[in-house]
């Protein structure tokens, strides 16, 4: 009786500790498997917001796509409009993208600007300055006039008429006379109106004015007109004037008349 009451007592024992260890073992399992079941959930929470955050990306590619084929197509310009709007559309894009901050235009360096120098014209004693050309003369009068423009054609002129010598301040008319071809010449490209300088024997300048011009015999006489000038060309009167005389071919005289400016 006593050894089946042992007997009965470790049977109990162990049966206990083999329901507390299965027990543990139960608990174990039920752990790991909340623990699988934890990470499993994580998992796929990652794996949502993964493809949330795809689906966003996707989302601005799409935008971004949509936006750069909006702006292809806006900068694209219709077959109608001209040529010309083309061109604006594409400088103003040009503009459009250039970086701020920048400047791709170089401006030339400042050129300082100088006032030419203009030499004072120096005039010579007895010279007539008619356009271009500076011609000097003599104060032959009547008596040498003539063979002073014989000596030297091309370059001598000489007063004949008038006031002798030529002093530009007597109020006086004189007259001076030349070759053509030769000194002369430049008479012919004189207009009315056109001015020319004298020079007295100490060189001072004096400034006339053409105011007529005229073809004459050897008399004097006007071609057109009829009408005597000897007394107007070669006589005192008539103001402060200066009268210019060339030859015409062998009969007539070119007569350049002017007064003095002041």
């Amino acid at each position: 009786m006593k050894n089946r009451g042992v007997i009965a007592i470790i049977t109990f024992v162990l049966g206990l500790s083999i329901g507390i260890g299965g027990a543990t073992v139960y608990y174990h399992q039920v752990e790991a498997d909340n623990l699988v079941k934890t990470k499993t959930t994580e998992t796929k929470t990652k794996t949502t917001k993964t493809s949330k955050s795809e689906k966003k990306v996707k989302t601005k590619s799409s935008t971004s796509t949509g936006t750069s084929a909006s702006t292809t197509t806006s900068s694209t310009v219709p077959a109608s409009v001209p040529k010309q709007r083309v061109v604006q559309n594409e400088q103003a894009v040009n503009v459009a993208t250039k970086p701020t901050g920048t400047s791709t235009d170089q401006k030339p360096a400042a050129v300082a600007q100088t006032t030419p120098t203009v030499s004072p014209v120096r005039y010579r004693p007895s010279q007539l300055n008619i356009l271009n050309d500076v011609i000097p003369y003599e104060d032959g009068g009547q008596a040498q006039g003539q063979a002073i423009i014989n000596s030297d054609p091309d370059g001598l002129a000489s007063t004949w008429g008038g006031a002798n010598p030529f002093s530009g301040t007597d109020g006086l008319n004189t007259h001076i006379i030349g070759h053509n071809p030769g000194a002369f010449y430049i008479l012919y490209q004189l207009a009315v109106g056109d001015n020319f300088v004298v020079t007295d024997s100490s060189g001072t300048p004096f400034t006339y004015q053409v105011t007529q011009m005229t073809y004459v015999n050897h008399e004097g006489v006007d071609l057109s007109t009829n009408q005597d000038l000897w007394d107007q060309i070669t006589g005192t009167g008539g103001g402060e004037r200066v009268t210019l005389q060339t030859c015409n071919g062998a009969d007539e005289d070119l007569i350049v008349f002017s007064e003095k400016v002041d």
